[in-house]
């Protein structure tokens, strides 16, 4: 099975920031956006992330930069979706809401509080998804590509940062799922170097054997053919680790591909036996995710 590779960060901590992902960066300010301490930062970027710890001293710095910005802004409270002048406020296009409420209700019916609530951060830049691409009519395409680039935006509205959207913008300017010729260019505008491959969205925790741990060693449950990767709401109590590994899983779907859209790709599983991804709902426990890819040869 293909693997993304992931940051040679060494044997001690690295400084504040090196190497990590946008993706990674953001679920900080999340987690501080959700009203976590340091301490419980810590606990659940260790059982998220294949990184080492990440010092108090980072994450202090992270809240200061959190703090100096206003903390929690009205761009990340959960959507009210009455609250129709919320949307004018932000610059969501009207004509775009009802694609976005089915797909937010794709959310709640399908993963039963398995993610963060929908935020107006997210809905602007789904807006911003089907103005470029109004082909993308899968909630699960609009979901993904929607929720980096909310991801990005946040960092980048914390940190102060230039913002850097050139891998994503460039694969939603090429659109190559249209046509095997917008495949071939958006192809040869990355290989000249125009526009960088998709980044990796961040190395989740992986068993010694290399491949992707999401739960328990135990939940890696091999088959004829696929491997599956099961995440569980009993295993990761953070909404915003279970979106973050979520991601990270779609990602390794036929990896480095970025000229098929995830559906495509699950619907290329379907054609050959594999179901894709399936959700369990349990009473008291919630949701589980399982992922399924080809097994290797």
């Amino acid at each position: 099975m293909s693997e993304i590779s992931t940051v040679n960060i060494g044997d001690g901590q690295r400084p504040y920031e090196e190497g990590m992902t946008f993706e990674e960066q953001a679920v900080v300010y999340e987690w501080l956006n959700d009203g976590l301490k340091v301490p419980e930062i810590q606990s659940l970027w260790t059982t998220t992330i294949a990184r080492s710890p990440i010092s108090d001293r980072q994450l202090y710095l992270y809240r200061e930069r959190w703090a100096r910005h206003g903390g929690k802004g009205i761009k990340d409270e959960a959507v009210q979706w009455s609250d129709t002048q919320s949307f004018l406020n932000l610059d969501i296009r009207h004509e775009h809401l009802p694609v976005l409420r089915d797909v937010d209700n794709w959310l709640e019916h399908e993963f039963r509080g398995f993610f963060p609530k929908s935020t107006y951060r997210f809905l602007y830049w789904g807006s911003h998804l089907l103005s470029w691409a109004p082909e993308i009519n899968s909630e699960l395409d609009i979901f993904v590509f929607g929720t980096q680039l909310a991801l990005r935006d946040l960092v980048f509205e914390y940190s102060d940062k230039t913002r850097d959207m050139r891998d994503l913008n460039g694969l939603l300017s090429y659109r190559p799922w249209r046509s095997m010729e917008h495949q071939q260019k958006y192809l040869s505008a990355t290989i000249r170097g125009d526009v960088p491959r998709v980044y990796e969205i961040a190395p989740l925790v992986r068993r010694k054997s290399g491949l992707l741990r999401v739960g328990t060693p135990e939940h890696l449950v091999p088959s004829p053919k696929s491997t599956q990767f099961i995440v569980s709401s009993r295993e990761y109590k953070s909404a915003i680790s279970r979106q973050l590994v979520f991601l990270g899983m779609i990602q390794r779907i036929d990896p480095g591909n970025d000229s098929v859209l995830p559906s495509a790709k699950m619907a290329e599983l379907r054609a050959k036996g594999i179901n894709p991804m399936e959700t369990l709902y349990v009473d008291g426990e919630g949701t589980t995710v399982t992922i399924r890819l080809p097994s290797p040869n």
